[in-house]
């Protein structure tokens, strides 16, 4: 008789039953024999024939213990009894099943802006490795719409789900992939979009008239934060602090207690450092960046939780000298989120120089750009002369002065 082949098995919770499926050359066996062994010692721990005419065995449940590597081998009989050779051995895991899905996002979850920060959770109790995962949308239909690229490491567990529109819905979803091969999916998670918010939750300021004494009392959600440090120790430059090779100390002003909203802006910015450290007698968190070899400067949201602490990225950027970052911490029934999103700077006029000489040094503005070109004499192009014109078709003004640009793109503007 021919040896059966077993096909490959991935890793299983031990606690269910599990087909093991093989294929088998002739005759449809009689009766079928499923031995397995421990990987390491190779000692039998379980070898059982049944009568079966189909090409599979079922390992009972709890047979097995998860978090062990063990192998089968098996047998095959026919009509009169004659057994096979034993198959050679197929190697396997037994593993608890893992977690795997989106910790801030439940199905039917309406969200009020245009984009969605989606935070992936993989956990897996026999520490298994996510191998790779990746990021898709579809329309209200379940019809794709994008897919991210494909992701190998869990430095990238937060996803940016952009350009949604108002008054639609659409379903996410996350598939990844294990060390031993166990496919991953988050399943179709519905969300509908309405971004016209309630403008009574964004109430600057209340005010109450005390009848009695004609008095009016103010009240407003927004809190003012005061220093320690002695103010005219700092440069100020269009509501920004310098604190280049300085810190500032907040003593009043910031809980770490209940639902809240922290946003803070930087300019000039492209390092690795701890940007804001708060904390109070019982909570607390980090803010930080970290430039990677590739160039890609990440932000960092840490917050300490016993043992393991609470860890949020941004997306990554390449920013521009002229770009500002806007990093917003929010937390909601005691579960945090980091919001980072970079625009440039408007108040920045970027003068552009051409030409074989490099411009003399008091010219440039920091923001200025030399490009080199050979065999012309180098000339100023202020950047208030440059027309700019962002549409799908090449507007019909365009060279009538020299330095004109036009960028194709879906809008005609």
């Amino acid at each position: 008789m021919a040896k059966p082949i077993i096909n490959y098995i991935y890793p299983f919770d031990a606690t269910k039953d599990k087909r093991i499926t093989f294929t088998f050359t002739g005759d449809l066996p009689y009766k079928n024999r499923l031995v397995i062994y421990d990987a390491e010692t190779l000692s039998v721990i379980y070898d059982f024939t049944a009568a079966s005419r189909v090409l599979y065995c079922t390992l009972p449940a709890n047979t097995c213990t998860n978090g062990t590597k063990y192998a089968a081998a098996i047998q095959c009989y026919d009509m009169n009894d004659v057994p096979s050779s034993l198959s050679d051995k197929t190697y396997f895991w037994c593993l608890d099943q893992p977690s795997f899905y989106f910790s801030n996002v439940e199905s039917g979850d309406v969200v009020t802006t245009s984009s969605l920060y989606a935070e992936l959770l993989y956990f897996q109790p026999q520490d298994e490795e996510l191998m790779q995962f990746q990021f898709f949308i579809y329309d209200s239909k379940q019809v794709l719409l994008a897919e991210s690229q494909v992701y190998y490491s869990t430095d990238y567990l937060t996803y940016k789900y952009s350009g949604l529109e108002n008054e639609k819905i659409y379903y996410i979803r996350a598939k990844g992939l294990t060390e031993h091969g166990t496919e991953l999916d988050t399943g179709f998670i519905e969300i509908d979009i309405h971004t016209d918010y309630d403008n009574t939750d964004f109430t600057n300021i209340d005010v109450v008239c005390n009848n009695n004494s004609s008095v009016v009392t103010y009240y407003t959600n927004f809190v003012i934060v005061n220093s320690v440090e002695d103010g005219s120790l700092y440069e100020y430059e269009d509501s920004y602090i310098n604190l280049t090779n300085n810190s500032l100390h907040y003593a009043t002003g910031i809980y770490v207690e209940g639902d809240f909203l922290l946003c803070f802006k930087i300019k000039e910015f492209y390092d690795t450092a701890t940007l804001l450290e708060v904390a109070d007698d019982y909570y607390g968190f980090t803010v930080s960046s970290y430039v990677y070899d590739n160039g890609d400067l990440r932000f960092k949201l840490t917050v300490p939780n016993g043992l393991t602490p609470y860890i949020l990225y941004s997306e990554p950027f390449i920013p521009g000298p002229a770009d500002i970052f806007i990093v917003y911490v929010k937390r909601i029934n005691n579960v945090y989120q980091l919001y980072v999103y970079m625009k440039e700077n408007p108040a920045i006029n970027t003068n552009m120089f051409f030409g074989e000489d490099e411009p003399e040094p008091e010219l440039p503005e920091k923001y200025d750009k030399w490009l080199t070109t050979e065999n012309v004499p180098t000339v100023e192009i202020l950047e208030g002369d440059v027309h700019r014109f962002i549409r799908t078709d090449e507007p019909i003004v365009l060279a009538q002065d020299m330095y004109d640009i036009w960028i194709g793109g879906d809008d005609d503007t």
